[in-house]
């Protein structure tokens, strides 16, 4: 792209450029400022309030009309300026007009203070000029960047810091997110920006004490990541303020967490929420809004050297899983957080242990745990750890083995169900046990599907299932035995039962069920009496493979219902994860400026690039 409209050989007119452009910009701007105005304010009603003898005249919040437009232009074009890039004069135009209008935009119906609407408009014109150095950015995404992204950090009660950063992070995520995504539409774009921003800007007055660096890059990664052709605005914009949220809310409790750490979650669990919502075009927003920020929260709740495509991949699968589990079903909103942040937490923590394991096998966890933990009738403590449980034991099981991902959706899926299932009936379990289980289950399915590569993915989730179920219905009756005890438990009755199903490839998955749960209970028998853990698994790996060779009316055991199986699926590609980023330094927040003195405005010209 071509940066620059003059030559080499004009370099002695080249003191006048600035000049021409900022007159040609102040034209086209007093334009602006007069229809923006006009519309945004049009409503505005004049109060004056009398406080301590001070009369104060509020117009459109915190001052009148043209003194805030005159704030959001000068912080529009120092934040252009601020960029030490040159930019084409239509870029810098697109750019400055975006942030001005979203700045003044965003102040209508907020009794905010022109030291707002400047950072605001000052944070989205650097971020969006950020975005677009050394890349082939549309003016148009350029300016609704910035109009999304400073329309969405205005807040009546966040520090101009907050506002400035929320702003920066959320336009240049939303152009980079272009730029990747090149049919992405405008309007995609802006709501990207403007989610991930007013997300931020929410989340710095919860959380004061965070880093603006935080704010930044959680804003950053979310508007990023929401960019997505195939969604609805609405998804993309709550799915982007969600993610950031989230991150925010996940950087607070672990604040020693990298700021690349903290966009990679929040693009991950982003990507996650626009993928499944562009699936599930009916899904509820506050589904959407709580798997999305429990991803992104849960994926930042472990403080370890994880390499950022593992923290991406976790937020998005574990984002994804939890709204596929609650499609068709009345769920509470706190379920899906903790299912999503359950499922997130365990693959980050299985992929911080082993970190030679491939991306797919993280994600698949992830979305498996998730959509598995997805109940309604359970206990949000039951809800996390057996996501946890299920996402680390999927993850663990695959390592050194050349698994098909389905399997290890599967296993995770079917050991957090059968985790709940459990979890519900005996609610005095301890939650160590529910996660041992449920852990042990899924790494048993993943080890021996990877040996069984003929076994179908129904017998790997049922397997997980009556594995995680049946470890926990017999350490409810034996206090004694430790999580794991438990574990060890689940993992011999699903590597049995996946065994024998090798075999026997007619066998009904109910039999597959009830010989894991057989297995499993006979494991924890065995730990009552001494047992090893290795002989814990023995037993429960025998007896499994024995149990399995009885037919359906002969077992001692009442078959449980068949539960719905996942069809084949077809996981998520790999997300092109973000090579690791240079951590964008906290940009000096501009100086509470005296306001000038408002300008006359000039008729509006049609304006049609916003």
């Amino acid at each position: 792209m071509t940066r620059t409209n003059q030559s080499e050989n004009d370099s002695d007119i080249e003191p006048e450029k600035p000049q021409q452009q900022s007159l040609k910009r102040r034209t086209i701007l007093s334009g602006l400022i007069a229809t923006v105005g006009v519309s945004s304010f049009a409503s505005a009603q004049q109060t004056t309030t009398q406080e301590q003898g001070t009369t104060t005249t509020q117009d459109g919040g915190g001052g009148n009309q043209q003194s805030l437009v005159q704030a959001a232009e000068q912080g529009a074009q120092q934040g252009v300026d601020s960029v030490e890039d040159s930019l084409s004069e239509d870029e810098q135009q697109a750019i400055v007009e975006g942030a001005t209008q979203g700045a003044v935009q965003g102040a209508v119906n907020q009794n905010v203070n022109v030291n707002v609407v400047q950072n605001a408009a000052f944070g989205a014109a650097q971020g969006a000029a950020q975005g677009t150095v050394n890349q082939n950015a549309n003016v148009n995404v350029l300016q609704n960047a910035a109009f999304g992204a400073a329309q969405g950090a205005i807040n009546q009660n966040a520090n101009v810091n907050v506002v400035q950063n929320a702003a920066s992070g959320g336009a240049q995520g939303a152009v980079q997110g272009a730029i990747a995504n090149q049919n992405a539409n405008v309007n995609v774009v802006q709501n990207a920006a403007l989610g991930a921003a007013q997300g931020c800007a929410q989340a710095g007055v919860t959380n004061q004490n965070v880093n603006v660096n935080v704010l930044q890059n959680a804003a950053l990664g979310a508007a990023q990541g929401a960019v997505n052709q195939n969604a609805n605005v609405n998804i993309v914009q709550n799915a982007a303020s969600s993610a950031a949220q989230g991150a925010v809310q996940g950087a607070a409790t672990n604040q020693n967490v990298n700021i690349n750490v903290i966009q990679n979650a929040a693009f991950g669990a982003a990507q996650g929420g626009v993928q499944a919502g562009a699936a599930n075009q009916n899904v509820n927003i506050n589904v959407l809004q709580n798997a999305v920020s429990g991803a992104a929260q849960g994926a930042l709740q472990i403080n370890q050297n994880v390499n950022i495509n593992v923290i991406q991949n976790a937020a998005l699968g574990a984002a994804q899983g939890a709204i596929q589990g609650a499609v068709n079903q009345n769920v509470n909103i706190n379920v899906i957080l903790n299912a999503a942040v359950g499922a997130a937490q365990g693959a980050v923590q299985a992929g911080a242990v082993n970190q030679n394991v491939n991306i797919n096998v993280i994600l698949n966890a992830a979305l498996g745990a998730a959509q598995g933990a997805v109940n309604q009738n359970v206990n949000i403590n039951v809800i996390l750890n057996a996501a946890s449980g299920a996402a680390q034991g999927a993850i663990v099981g695959a390592v050194n083995q050349n698994v098909n991902i389905n399997v290890v959706l599967n296993a995770a899926q079917g050991a957090a169900l059968g985790a709940l299932r459990a979890g519900a009936i005996n609610q005095n379990v301890n939650i160590n046990v529910i996660l041992n289980a449920a852990l042990g289950a899924a790494q048993g399915c993943v080890q021996s599907g990877a040996v069984n590569q003929n076994v179908n993915i129904n017998v790997i989730l049922n397997a997980a299932l009556g594995a995680a179920e049946g470890a926990i219905n017999a350490a409810a009756g034996a206090p004694d035995v430790s999580p794991q005890e438990v574990q060890a438990a689940a993992l011999g009755g699903a590597t049995g039962a996946v065994e024998f199903a090798s075999v026997n490839q007619n066998v009904n998955i109910n039999v597959i069920q009830n010989a894991a749960a057989d297995g499993a209970q006979q494991g924890v028998q065995a730990a009552t009496t001494g047992a090893s853990l290795e002989e814990i698994q023995q037993a429960a790996e025998q007896e499994s493979q024995v149990n399995g060779t009885q037919q359906p009316d002969e077992e001692t055991q009442e078959p449980t219902a068949e539960p719905e199986p996942t069809p084949e699926p077809t996981p998520e590609p790999t997300p092109e994860p973000t090579p690791e980023p240079e951590p964008t330094a906290a940009p000096e927040p501009t100086a509470e400026p005296e306001p000038t003195a408002a300008p006359e405005p000039t008729p509006a010209p049609d304006n049609s690039s916003a």
